[in-house]
């Protein structure tokens, strides 16, 4: 009895010690600046999935650039509190790419855009890593507070074809969202698959262990070596009887279209028409941006030395082409960034990374600024 209370004892003082160095460290990470900050802290909610935690000041700091000034509102948006005076109310529905951590606010294409009008107010929903069937839910249930006239739908067609599908979300990051997703529902249709409820308190726990930047710094750790050990989807093509593999990241470029890829596609498609159905019967105008990625702007020249021996398998252009088709059929509006994007490059003979940064390919001020300048030339 005596040597179990002395090991509780000893397993007090390590337990003590280990709290102490971690409230320690925490106030540290917190009042440093270090590469791979970022103090912006999300939660879920139980009807759509990721969102932010409302009233927060956040930053970022990356290799080649640092954010100080993160702002999100009263309901979890990125960027300002809602204008009451503007009674047009639009939303802006995207991923990373819209949701903009990697600029500061005043340089963020939506604050720009209220600042240019009087009468509109942007509001901005864009959640990093979520997809269209994550922009219908958010949709849905903002309504209740939002009257909107209009849903832009900001389309990054570098993943967002692929993290519509659960096995190639896994695939691509070790894990699955905290979004639902559909799936078949057996009888030739889908159904939404929910990977979070309110009951769940495992995620409950992780979610807000994550607030701590230490166990952030832990988490990453963890996920490190979740994807060293991650048997990646493959997508294997034959040239001249050799077998080369494509990575997952640059799947959806394939000119071959796996299995696995073509329900991607059919569950992107049934999200987008759902999307437009649900606009028509609320009376609200729908419309998507293409937004493209840096690997889709590459000059040929630059897609070779980019590609090397996977450049006669990859076709960069093959989603853009497929949804302009898509859209168009589908009596859907879009608004097309990537063929401004490449006229811009190509009228001020921009080198890469373009609009984007060395370190990181969101969009840099000058991704923020195409965008705006296209924006307002679309009547926004």
């Amino acid at each position: 009895m005596k040597k179990v209370i002395s090991i509780l004892k000893l397993l007090g003082v390590w337990t003590l010690i280990l709290l102490v160095f971690g409230v320690i460290f925490e106030i540290y990470l917190r009042n440093s600046t270090y590469v791979g900050k970022q103090t912006l802290t999300y939660t879920v909610n139980d009807q759509f999935g990721t969102w932010r935690l409302p009233n927060q000041r956040a930053v970022k700091v990356a290799d080649c650039y640092q954010v100080d000034d993160i702002r999100v509102n009263s309901y979890g948006m990125r960027g300002a509190e809602p204008d009451d005076q503007k009674k047009i109310k639009v939303g802006f529905f995207g991923d990373s790419m819209l949701e903009g951590i990697q600029v500061n606010e005043k340089d963020h294409v939506v604050t720009r855009l209220n600042e240019a009008n009087d009468s509109v107010d942007y509001l901005n929903f864009a959640t990093s890593s979520t997809t269209t069937v994550y922009h219908l839910l958010d949709l849905k249930y903002h309504l209740q507070f939002f009257n909107l006239k209009k849903a832009v739908i900001f389309f990054y067609m570098n993943n967002d074809i692929q993290e519509n599908s659960i096995p190639l979300q896994v695939a691509m990051n070790g894990k699955r969202y905290y979004y639902p997703s559909y799936v078949d529902d057996g009888k030739g249709g889908y159904k939404l698959d929910y990977n979070y409820r309110p009951s769940d308190w495992k995620n409950d726990l992780r979610l807000f262990l994550r607030k701590s930047l230490v166990f952030q710094k832990l988490y990453e750790i963890q996920t490190a070596v979740q994807m060293a050990k991650l048997s990646k989807a493959k997508a294997v093509a034959g040239q001249n009887g050799e077998h080369i593999e494509i990575p997952i990241g640059y799947q959806v470029f394939a000119k071959e279209t796996t299995p696995e890829w073509q329900k991607a596609y059919e569950l992107t498609d049934y999200s987008i028409l759902q999307l437009k159905s649900f606009c028509e019967e609320k009376g609200i105008e729908l419309e998507f941006v293409l937004v493209p990625g840096v690997g889709e702007l590459l000059s040929e020249q630059e897609e070779k030395a980019h590609y090397q021996k996977l450049y006669p398998l990859m076709d960069q252009t093959k989603p853009y082409r497929y949804y302009t088709a898509f859209l168009t059929q589908n009596n859907i509006k879009y608004i097309d960034l990537y063929a401004a994007a490449r006229q811009r490059i190509a009228e001020q003979k921009l080198s890469y990374p373009y609009f984007s940064y060395e370190c990181d390919g969101h969009f840099s001020k000058a991704g923020h600024d195409l965008m705006f300048d296209v924006l307002k030339a679309n009547g926004f």
